[in-house]
């Protein structure tokens, strides 16, 4: 799915919801720094094409339990 794809999805399910036309999404600037950070992150091997990422999964786990442990105060 692309990300226009997404959106019109997105703006059909508001529309349908609220009965109200929302606005077209707008591209959010990004500061130079802040994108040239992005790229660092993006070229750690960790994140490369093959690496191990079972620790999300068991992260993800970890935080699933975890809130549905929580309880209101």
């Amino acid at each position: 799915m692309t990300a226009d794809t997404f959106d019109t999805l997105v703006a059909a399910h508001a529309r349908e919801a609220t009965g109200v036309e929302s606005a077209p999404p707008r591209p959010l600037p990004l500061a130079p720094g802040y994108l040239r950070l992005i790229a660092r992150i993006e070229a750690l091997a960790s994140n490369a094409s093959g690496a191990d990422k079972s620790w999300v999964h068991r992260a993800h786990a970890d935080a699933v339990r975890h809130f549905k442990a929580a309880t209101r105060r």
